[in-house]
């Protein structure tokens, strides 16, 4: 049995010129390349994706020829001619020689294994730089579907179902599978050294409340704030000092020297080029401002403070950087600058990123880090936040935060939002909250807010929230002479409206002033029964037991009769 057919034909050139030439004119070999596995010699019908990986022959799947940087001829230990397949780098299932017919003779062939011939050195069968594909694949029966997990990486000519392993296999919570954590439990792994040795229990690097003792505070702003805490540097400033004389004695030419940058008093335009001019004509003030805007434009120096004396005005120096570069002398000319402090004291004590580098980023593509973050922020979603061992959690999750960030900077006094930090009037830096916990006042007004008789302007209300206002007794009031604790609705608390009888426009029109809630006459101040009907032992007008819950004037009282 052969593994194709052998018909007669007429073509003798071209492709089948060896067979004619070598085998038999007038013979052709044909279904070499039929994919058959079973005696049927049918070939199923597959779609494109289950023909190109489910069942069939090794050697009728091999990729198609083409150029290919990463093929290697075993026989000569370099890539085959022009990076495409040959004799050595080509799989094959078997082999077809021919052998020349001599005289008239018919010739022979014959087939053999794939690995027909001898090795190159040894001289020894068989031949292993040839490559096999002898074997089925997948089970060996072209089903028409598939049903394995077949991955396409950038070596694939043929396109599989999936491309990362975590599109086959995966899971949710990093809290709950942290296999990096499992085999790297050192605390060191997840928090700086800092940390650990002052909060070794903690779980989050930072919050809100704080972070460091910042000199201005645990609060939110520029450079030093909770919310930029990567690569912090805490340390000390440098500070200085130096006099100089009232404008009028300052004299032409005199020089002060700052590290690097040099201050000249100029009364003429003739001080020396790279040096920063200071005229020294008008007032003693303005003689001044010209050398702190000096000061303070081309050095690190913030904006000095000054002490006027009689005869001379005393400069003290603040560096606005943390470190020893502002460390610098001071050296004059002349007599205009004098009692010179060189900056000192400029230091760093320590530098830190609460963020370790490690768990930026998942050891793990199988397991798929669930954060909820509704509505996100800086405080929710970014890594200091967060618990430092999974990076799964925030405390600021929580409804109570939510939007805190946005809420705390909204409104009120600015000097007053600050995060962690109670204000001297008490305020606990949350405008947004105090907003939302303020009814609004007749009219759509802030409440608390008097309309102006002159102008009508007056501040609004944030939300339009109806008021609806709830009365209750005050402790230690009376029926006779009632006093009353006031509650309104607002943006966290909603209830129907009205919130009581005496809401309805008719009723408060009937009772007029000598029976409104406040006469000492009413017996309910929210709702009444539904029959109307009050079981009380409290006398009004010499009425008690089951009487109206609303006390109304009688005709009498209306009409006067």
């Amino acid at each position: 049995m052969i593994p194709f057919n052998i018909i007669s034909g007429t073509v003798n050139t071209g492709y089948n010129a060896l067979v004619s030439s070598s085998y038999k004119p007038n013979t052709i070999f044909t279904n070499i390349h039929s994919d058959t596995t079973n005696f049927s010699n049918d070939i199923p019908l597959q779609g494109p994706f289950a023909k190109s990986w489910v069942g069939g022959h090794q050697s009728r799947h091999v990729s198609v020829n083409r150029f290919d940087t990463s093929l290697r001829d075993d026989e000569t230990g370099n890539a085959p001619p022009n990076n495409i397949q040959n004799l050595y780098t080509r799989p094959e299932a078997w082999r077809l020689l021919m052998v020349e017919s001599v005289g008239g003779s018919d010739g022979a062939f014959g087939l053999v294994d794939s690995q027909y011939g001898v090795t190159l050195g040894p001289n020894t069968y068989p031949d292993i730089n040839k490559k096999s594909a002898v074997y089925y694949r997948d089970g060996r029966i072209k089903r028409p579907v598939n049903v394995s997990n077949i991955q396409t990486t950038t070596a694939s000519l043929n396109h599989g179902n999936y491309k990362e392993l975590y599109e086959v296999v995966s899971t949710t919570g990093k809290h709950e599978n942290n296999s990096y954590f499992v085999k790297n439990s050192e605390q060191t792994n997840y928090l700086p050294q800092s940390i650990i040795n002052s909060l070794p229990k903690t779980t989050n690097p930072m919050t809100l409340v704080g972070q460091a003792a910042f000199v201005s505070g645990n609060v939110f702003g520029t450079y030093q704030n909770n919310m930029q805490p990567d690569d912090l540097t805490i340390g000390t400033y440098a500070s200085g000092s130096f006099s100089v004389t009232a404008s009028s004695a300052a004299a032409d030419g005199d020089t002060l020297t700052i590290g690097s940058v040099t201050l000249e008093i100029d009364d003429n335009g003739s001080s020396t080029p790279g040096n920063i001019r200071i005229d020294p004509s008008g007032t003693n003030t303005q003689f001044v401002n010209r050398i702190i805007s000096a000061i303070t434009g081309n050095t690190n120096f913030l904006v000095p403070t000054v002490q006027f004396l009689a005869q001379h005005t005393v400069f003290h120096l603040t560096s606005s950087v943390y470190g020893t570069d502002d460390n610098v002398t001071l050296s004059e000319t002349g007599t205009s600058f004098f009692s010179l402090q060189g900056a000192a004291g400029g230091s760093i004590t320590s530098t830190f990123d609460v963020v370790i580098p490690r768990i930026t980023g998942s050891n793990s593509k199988f397991v798929i880090s669930s954060r909820f973050s509704a509505p996100g922020g800086p405080e929710i979603q970014s890594y200091g936040y967060l618990d430092a061992y999974s990076q799964e959690y925030s405390a600021y999750n929580h409804l109570v935060f939510r939007n805190y960030t946005v809420r705390v900077r909204s409104g009120g006094d600015p000097s007053e939002n600050q995060i962690g930090i109670i204000a001297e009037n008490g305020n606990d830096g949350d405008p947004e909250r105090t907003n939302l916990t303020q009814f609004s006042g007749k009219f759509g007004t802030y409440s608390g807010s008097a309309i102006p008789s002159s102008t009508y302007t007056v501040q609004p209300s944030i939300y339009k929230q109806q008021r609806n206002t709830n009365r209750r007794l005050e402790s230690g009031s009376t029926l006779s002479s009632p006093t009353f604790i006031e509650r309104h609705d607002n943006m966290l608390i909603s209830t129907p409206i009205p919130r009581s009888e005496f809401q309805y426009n008719w009723i408060t029109s009937s009772l007029g002033n000598n029976y409104s809630y406040t006469s000492g006459k009413q017996r309910i101040f929210g709702y009444a029964p539904r029959d109307g009907i009050l079981s009380s032992s409290v006398i009004i007008n010499g009425d008690s037991g089951f009487v109206p819950a609303i006390t109304f004037p009688t005709a009498s009282e209306i009409f006067g009769e």
